[in-house]
């Protein structure tokens, strides 16, 4: 995998998250995939979970994009982002690590998410 495909795939994703659109998020998982969000939880294995776990968790996200350049060893993408997601002045931030995991197919093998959460403070003019 080249450094502009695995950085197109990272951009895909976040989007998707933003746009609410599990459809294109399942679309980037091989069918017997896992996901593991955060790391030390259940892993999901498969599409159904995959879809489920999706459909649940990115519902309000206001914002996801790249906080620094993806890193690229072989199959394998490490990409840190932000996410912020909630109501305003009741929003979270959350620095985000995702490790993807993709197979000959280009699709996501298997995915890794490091996270903590914070209260993002919010502003009224």
């Amino acid at each position: 995998m080249d450094y502009q495909t695995a950085t197109n795939l990272c951009e895909t994703y976040l989007h998707a998250l933003v746009d609410n659109d599990v459809d294109t998020i399942v679309n980037l998982y091989a069918s017997d995939a896992t996901v593991e969000d955060p790391v030390g939880s259940e892993v999901m294995v498969g599409e159904e979970a995959i879809r489920g776990f999706y459909t649940g968790a990115i519902g309000g996200i206001a914002a996801a994009q790249l906080s620094g350049p993806p890193r690229l060893a072989g199959n394998e993408i490490a990409f840190p982002f932000t996410l912020v997601a909630g109501e305003p002045g009741q929003q979270i931030e959350m620095s985000i690590i995702d490790v993807f995991v993709v197979n000959d197919d280009g699709k996501v093998a298997s995915m890794r998410a490091f996270w903590a959460a914070k209260i993002c403070e919010s502003s009224t003019d």
